[in-house]
């Protein structure tokens, strides 16, 4: 509860606000010390020099919070037959701010990666939900989701639904409503939607999107490159996951098989490539979707709360809490 904001105001009451030892002492309650997080409710309260009791009026210890959300991307599906399938879509991916106040805790949900032909699974934080990445297909559209899945062989028109604001649409198979050797749509992510898959290549995943929250400019939410077809004599190429995190589509004339989305990045599965009975090949399984993250940032050196992985220097002048699995949020 903040201070008053005039008349009487004594050194208990800052105390009990703001906590800290006996004997009291005004030097306890600078901003930006153990007791005072440098927030908008101390912005009157000094980080050295002279200070007196005026200062505290109507403050209070609370925390104004950056929080980077990302959902569990989907899982790539398996290649049916001689088409290869459709990337798995990226983890929702949310950010925003938000105020807490002290002596309360915050349940943090992380969701997991979706696994082959799965969708991923929702992160939520501070009555904020992130969702899935939808799976990719290896028959009909993607799987909606955060972002969409690929579609796979048969598909016609677009793949699996993004959600606004969080992520983007999967892309079409490469030939819509057949098969005929055709490759799986991308599957989409925060930054774009996934690419139509060709004749033996997959379509790219979706582009990701960049969050510096942690002090270092990473990337997060790509969605899966679609599975290769097995186009005989035709050996296409490997499809890109999106920005690095989202898996890479596999195929079968490369022997190369599909790759998970980046662990704690929300990245969308690689589609699994079609068969190619000249390699003695069938298709193979699609690729996981890698796990969701929820990070929070708050200014200061001093951590005043507990939850996640702390660190005090990753962010001069933050303090970052990094949720990889769910857990809880406290505010001391």
């Amino acid at each position: 509860m903040p201070l008053p904001p005039s008349g009487p105001i004594t050194l208990a009451d800052i105390q009990t606000e703001f906590g800290g030892s006996n004997p009291i002492s005004l030097n306890e309650y600078y901003r930006g010390g153990a007791n005072v997080p440098v927030s908008s409710s101390t912005a009157t309260i000094p980080s050295s020099g002279a200070i007196s009791l005026s200062n505290f009026y109507s403050t209070s210890k609370s925390l104004d919070l950056e929080v980077l959300i990302v959902a569990g991307g989907g899982g790539g599906a398996s290649g049916a037959g001689a088409e290869g399938s459709g990337g798995g879509g990226a983890g929702g991916m949310l950010t925003l701010s938000t105020t807490v106040a002290k002596s309360n805790s915050y349940s943090i949900v992380v969701g997991s990666g979706g696994s082959a032909g799965a969708s991923g699974g929702n992160s939520s934080a501070f009555s904020n939900t992130a969702l899935g990445g939808g799976a990719g297909a290896s028959e009909g559209q993607g799987s909606s989701g955060g972002s969409g899945g690929g579609n796979g062989r048969f598909a016609s028109g677009g793949g699996g639904s993004g959600t606004s604001g969080q992520g983007n649409a999967g892309g079409a198979f490469g030939n819509p409503g057949g098969a005929s050797f055709y490759a799986g749509g991308g599957g989409g992510g925060k930054g774009g939607a996934g690419a139509q898959g060709g004749y033996a290549t997959g379509g790219a995943g979706g582009a990701g999107a960049t969050s510096s929250i942690t002090g270092s400019s990473l990337a997060y939410a790509g969605g899966g490159g679609g599975g290769a077809g097995g186009a005989a004599g035709n050996p296409g190429s490997v499809s890109a996951g999106g920005s690095g995190v989202g898996g890479n589509g596999g195929s079968n004339y490369q022997n190369v098989l599909p790759t998970a989305g980046a662990a704690n990045r929300g990245g969308g599965g690689g589609g699994g490539y079609g068969g190619a009975n000249e390699l003695g090949r069938g298709p193979s399984a699609g690729a996981a979707g890698g796990s969701g993250v929820v990070i929070i940032a708050y200014q200061g050196s001093v951590a005043y709360a507990s939850g996640g992985s702390v660190s005090t220097t990753s962010r001069p002048g933050w303090v970052v809490h990094t949720f990889t699995s769910s857990g809880t949020f406290t505010v001391a």
